[in-house]
C-alpha cells in the first residue's frame, strides 16, 4: 500500500506574517481569538480582526518568536532612501524616527502641514518656492548674489528660517538655510539624508563684498552637514555666523540708515 504523503508545514516566520498587510509583523504583535496575527502598524487602525472579526489582544508568544528568529521588513520609506530592513521588533519606533520619513516644508508656515516625500522636496522647493536649484562636482563652487537691507549698523529685516538654495553633488542633496536678527546672519547645510551620512560632509562657504571673489574674499567658513531631520539639534556650530557690524557704515548721515549690502557667496561641499 501507497503511503500518503504529507505536506510540509508553512515555515514559522510566513505563520506569524500579518494578515491584513501580509509582512513580518511590527510590534506590538495582535492576534485574535482563532489565532490571526495582526501587526501593531494594522491593529492601530482596526478594531477586530479582518477575517473572523474576534477581538484582538497583544501576543506575548509572538513577540518572542518574532525577536527569536529576528524578523525585518522594509521601511515604507525605501523609495526615499531608507534601504536597509528593520527588526519587525522596533518597527514602529523606527518609522517614527526615520531620518527618510515625510517632510513638513519650513517655508510654508502654518499655511498647510502637508507632508511631503522627502526625495519630493527639492522639486517641491523648486517649483512653489522658486529656490535656486545647482548641480556641482568635486572642486566646483555654486554662486549667488544677496542684498541685505541695513539700518545703520544693523540688519533691517528679521526674517524665519529660509532656504537660499539646493546643492546637489553627486546623488547627494543639500539645502542652504538662512535666518537671521538685528545683529547676525547665520547660514547652515543640511543634507537629505540620516546623520551618519552627513558626517561625511561639510560645506565650504565663502563670501565678500566684490565681484571677483578670488581676490577679494570678506569671510570664509567651514561648517558640518546636519542631517534635516536633525533641525532641531542645530547648534551655533553647525553655523556660519555673519555679524552685522562686519558690514555696517557708522557715521553715515541718515540717507545712509537704510541701504542695501549686496554680497557674493560661493558654496562648495567637502
Amino acid at each position: 500500500m501507497n503511503e500518503v504523503e504529507k505536506a510540509d508545514p508553512p515555515p514559522l516566520r510566513d505563520a506569524l506574517d500579518c494578515t491584513i498587510c501580509l509582512e513580518a509583523p511590527a510590534s506590538p504583535i495582535n492576534r485574535c481569538q482563532n489565532g490571526h496575527i495582526v501587526c501593531g502598524i494594522c491593529a492601530g487602525k482596526v478594531v477586530q480582526c479582518g477575517l473572523c472579526k474576534t477581538r484582538l489582544q497583544k501576543s506575548i508568544l509572538a513577540e518572542r518568536l518574532s525577536r527569536q528568529l529576528e524578523l525585518k521588513r522594509n521601511c515604507p520609506n525605501s523609495e526615499s532612501g531608507c534601504v536597509n530592513p528593520i527588526a519587525a521588533a522596533d518597527f514602529k519606533d523606527h518609522v517614527a524616527t526615520c531620518y527618510y520619513r515625510d517632510v513638513t516644508c519650513c517655508l510654508n508656515g502654518n499655511n498647510t502641514l502637508e507632508k511631503i516625500a522627502i526625495s519630493d522636496y527639492p522639486a517641491h522647493l523648486q517649483k512653489i518656492h522658486k529656490i535656486k536649484f545647482t548641480e556641482i562636482s568635486d572642486g566646483e563652487w555654486a554662486t549667488g548674489e544677496y542684498h541685505f537691507l541695513m539700518d545703520g549698523d544693523k540688519f533691517a529685516d528679521s526674517r524665519q528660517r529660509d532656504i537660499n538654495m539646493i546643492l546637489k553633488k553627486d546623488k547627494a542633496i543639500f539645502l542652504i538655510h538662512f535666518c537671521n536678527d538685528a545683529d547676525q546672519y547665520k547660514f547652515w547645510v543640511s543634507l537629505l539624508a540620516d546623520a551618519k551620512e552627513a558626517k561625511k560632509h561639510s560645506i565650504k562657504l565663502k563670501i565678500s563684498n566684490h565681484i571677483d571673489v578670488e581676490t577679494q574674499i570678506g569671510l570664509s567658513f567651514t561648517v558640518p552637514a546636519l542631517a534635516f531631520h536633525d533641525l532641531a539639534k542645530l547648534e551655533d556650530s553647525h553655523c556660519a555666523v555673519i555679524p552685522a557690524c562686519a558690514f555696517a557704515t557708522p557715521g553715515r548721515g541718515d540717507s545712509f540708515l537704510h541701504r542695501y549690502v549686496s554680497l557674493i557667496f560661493k558654496y562648495t561641499i567637502i
